[in-house]
């Protein structure tokens, strides 16, 4: 018995035709090509191939469904959608939906990440600013005092500062403190 199938199955192209539509991946197509070869490929046929000649088309539809749909134009596959022959709400691709979703999530993390980022740099300039105005408010409470200030010149040697320099003095930190009651 199994002679005879075998030998029916070497005779016969149709059931060869069909075992080979039936090993081709289902988001291929198969076609066959100017040269009279069986083409396996994952990209539609020629527009120049007859439709006589396109035995498969990816989804699993066989020559006889696509003789059903040719009125409908070929189309080319896409590597990232499985389901082929599903039907698609008209305007709206889920891809491209979970796309723009996972682009959208991404830059909204970005935001938040520069926007902490931002909050921090803005947190340690007020802290910056605090020291400087606190010191500056030091700096005021002895210029007013009755003593005397010393600075280091630029040889090195220790000078007192005079009225009119304590006075200029006093007038830069005045104005510096009033800045820091501004900002």
């Amino acid at each position: 018995m199994r002679a005879w199938f075998a030998c029916i199955l070497a005779l016969s192209p149709l059931p060869a035709a069909v075992l080979a539509q039936s090993v081709a991946p289902p988001n291929a197509w198969v076609y066959i090509n100017s040269s009279g070869n069986r083409t396996f490929s994952d990209v539609a046929p020629p527009p120049d191939t007859p439709e006589k000649n396109i035995l498969k088309r990816p989804g699993g539809a066989f020559a006889g469904a696509a003789k059903a749909s040719a009125s409908a134009p070929a189309q080319v596959p896409s590597a990232a959608a499985p389901a082929a022959s599903a039907p698609r709400i008209a305007g709206k691709d889920p891809e491209l939906e979970k796309r723009l979703k996972a682009k959208a999530a991404a830059e909204d993390v970005k935001k938040a990440a520069d926007d902490a980022k931002t909050k921090v740099e803005d947190e340690a300039n007020l802290a910056k600013r605090k020291a400087s105005c606190d010191t500056q408010a030091q700096n005021q409470a002895a210029l007013k005092s009755d003593n005397r200030i010393g600075r280091i010149n630029a040889k090195g040697e220790r000078e007192f500062l005079s009225d009119e320099q304590r006075a200029a003095e006093l007038r830069k930190v005045e104005s510096n403190l009033a800045e820091c009651a501004k900002g």
